[in-house]
């Protein structure tokens, strides 16, 4: 019995920590998007602040700053979904005149996009 438990206990940490990135893929012109799911009992946000951070990580790498467009997401459903997210954002150089401080508006939308608007 304790076995089966501390079985149960395993899975069960291992679905929640998962998740699945598609990585970064090109959108146009210094334009990516990146979108992963996120098993467990977690929402949008966190699915949205990982990829976030594989965005940023990606970016910097490669000696660019993360400008974040836009991103969206859906809430993890149990039994059903898992949580989801997409970000689209841009990978520009630090003296690139779009690198400022983002403005952020929530835009009027069923699917709960976010636009980054810039001042």
């Amino acid at each position: 019995m304790k076995t089966k438990l501390l079985h149960l206990l395993i899975v069960s940490t291992v679905l929640a920590l998962a998740s699945c990135s598609t990585g970064v893929a090109p959108m146009g012109r210094d334009t990516y998007m990146i979108s992963g799911t996120s098993f467990g009992l977690v929402n949008s946000g966190a699915a949205r602040a990982k990829l976030l951070r594989q965005a940023d990580k990606w970016c910097r790498e490669r000696g660019l700053v993360m400008i974040p467009v836009s991103y969206s997401g859906q809430d993890a459903i149990y039994g059903q979904r898992p949580a989801s997210a997409e970000v689209i954002f841009r990978a520009v150089p630090p003296s690139d005149p779009e690198n400022a401080r983002p403005k952020y508006e929530r835009e009027p939308d069923h699917h709960e996009m976010i636009t980054i608007k810039q001042r």
